[in-house]
């Protein structure tokens, strides 16, 4: 299992930025938790549109474009 997981095409992003955004959001919205909000902050940083199933966080940012 650990070989095909080192196969899949993922690229780790590490940035004090991401994280300096994520506290932002969480404070911004509820408190809402930090490790959620990084995905977001990340998302929002490449532009790209972030998938989740999870509906705290649907009903907290789904105004966001």
């Amino acid at each position: 299992m650990f070989g095909l997981m080192c196969q899949l095409p993922v690229t780790v992003l590490h940035d004090s930025a991401h994280v300096a955004r994520a506290w932002e959001l969480s404070r911004r919205y509820d408190e809402h938790p930090l490790y959620d909000m990084v995905y977001v902050a990340l998302a929002e940083r490449l532009g790209d549109t972030l998938v989740t199933a999870d509906e705290v966080l649907l009903r907290r940012l789904g105004h966001l474009p």
